[in-house]
């Protein structure tokens, strides 16, 4: 059994090798979102991706998305990604009380479409003030992005640029922010949920299936100022309720997105593909 991605460069190897002997299998798993829309790919790349013995997508209904993997018939599976961190905080004790202000905590590469300036924005306008947002991540966009922030709050919101790993950004958040407008399956939002900490995100890609729509974390359907000001205004209303989510959010990561999860999922993708 081979498994690509979904490059040119994968996708024809894994073609070549398939052709190489009557028994070998090929899966395709997808770690990128497609377009809703319009194609992602080019036509002959989608159309030799559909050759394949199956397919894993990071969420249900992964390869349903956009138009170009509809009514595939070979088999489909799903294989979410897991952190190893999982089975050794099964003991992790519930979050200390919020502090004054709230700390806020965004942690993702500092380009457009992860919308740190957005987040602030929204902010500025939130009319709870008891506040503070840390911006960690470095990236092409990080200046401009930087430049963006609203005068009215430019003291509460801090760019910290690179940090050497969640710990680092997340020890002492109390809840964490991902409002981008364009992610597959967020890493980060799986290292909150392990350390009990609330997350508040963009319902893009696989994140709603991650936050349980919805039950396991906020979920910010209208991906603008205006949705994530709404969001965060209400989520700043009701601070006694952030333990509870993050106690959800733990159980959930707990239960299924462990690296042992991972490899079982991956594990009945190939007995599926091999029957």
């Amino acid at each position: 059994i081979l498994i690509s991605a979904t490059t040119n460069t994968e996708t024809g190897f894994a073609t070549l090798w398939r052709a190489g002997r009557r028994d070998r299998k090929w899966l395709v798993a997808a770690h990128s979102w497609f377009d809703a829309q319009e194609p992602t790919f080019s036509a002959p790349l989608a159309r030799a991706m559909r050759r394949a013995d199956g397919f894993v997508g990071l969420a249900d209904g992964h390869w349903d998305v956009g138009p170009q993997f509809r009514n595939l018939t070979a088999p489909v599976f799903t294989a979410p990604n897991g952190i190893d961190r999982v089975a050794a905080r099964g003991d992790v004790p519930p979050r200390p009380p919020l502090g004054r202000p709230r700390r806020l905590v965004m942690l993702a590469r500092a380009v457009e479409f992860k919308n740190p300036h957005v987040l602030a924005a929204a902010l500025a306008g939130v009319p709870d003030g008891d506040w503070e947002l840390a911006i960690y991540g470095d990236g092409p966009d990080r200046e401009r992005l930087e430049a963006m922030t609203p005068d009215s709050v430019r003291d509460r919101v801090h760019w910290h640029g690179w940090a050497p790993g969640p710990e680092a950004a997340l020890a002492e958040a109390d809840l964490l922010c991902v409002p981008s407008r364009d992610e597959a399956f967020p890493l980060v939002i799986l290292e909150a949920m392990v350390r009990r900490l609330p997350v508040v995100a963009s319902a893009v890609g696989a994140i709603p299936e991650i936050l349980a729509h919805g039950e396991a974390g906020r979920l910010v359907e209208d991906v603008s100022v205006a949705g994530w000001r709404a969001a965060m205004t209400d989520l700043l209303a009701h601070p006694q309720d952030w333990r509870a989510l993050g106690d959800r959010g733990f159980e959930r990561v707990r239960a299924n997105y462990s690296v042992e999860a991972m490899a079982d999922a991956y594990e009945a993708a190939f007995d599926g593909v091999l029957a």
